[in-house]
């Protein structure tokens, strides 16, 4: 994403490329919709990382709780990495109605393998508590193997 369009991605409604019911039906990214990413955004520390095949630098983002706390240029591979942190740390009322951490882990889990597994074309990591909980490396033709690990 160019910087302009990685800020644009965290506003409500700048997003979306869906103009009639048709469109529905030719979405072939795994791109945010909409307010989807802003909404992530408002609950939750997130980061972007991303810089366009063309471009030397790519640009850094940072927003917690909708405010947005780095807008930078930063060095970084291209292609987008976001990354979301404490969900739900500045609303402690909807903290309550979670279930056990290893339950909304679980939920967490089964939703990222629901789209990371279908797609071997794009690189996944997902991380807690700073380990490395489970890699979705890209699969490259005729390279050393790849695909799906975890590790505890």
């Amino acid at each position: 994403m160019s910087e302009t369009d990685s800020r644009l991605s965290f506003e409500r409604h700048a997003t979306s490329k869906i103009a009639s019911a048709k469109d529905l039906f030719a979405i072939s990214t795994k791109g945010f919709r909409g307010e989807a990413l802003a909404s992530i955004a408002a609950v939750a520390m997130v980061e972007l990382k991303t810089r366009k095949d063309e471009d030397e630098t790519g640009t850094l983002i940072i927003i917690n709780g909708s405010k947005v706390e780095t807008q930078e240029p930063c060095s970084c591979p291209k292609g987008s990495s976001f990354s979301v942190k404490n969900l739900f740390y500045n609303i402690p009322a909807r903290r309550k109605f979670l279930k056990s951490d290893n339950t909304e882990l679980r939920h967490i889990i089964n939703e990222f393998q629901k789209v990371a597994i279908p797609h071997p074309e794009i690189s996944f990591l997902f991380i807690i508590t700073k380990a490395k909980f489970i890699t979705l490396a890209r699969e490259v033709p005729d390279s050393v193997s790849s695909g799906y690990s975890e590790t505890n």
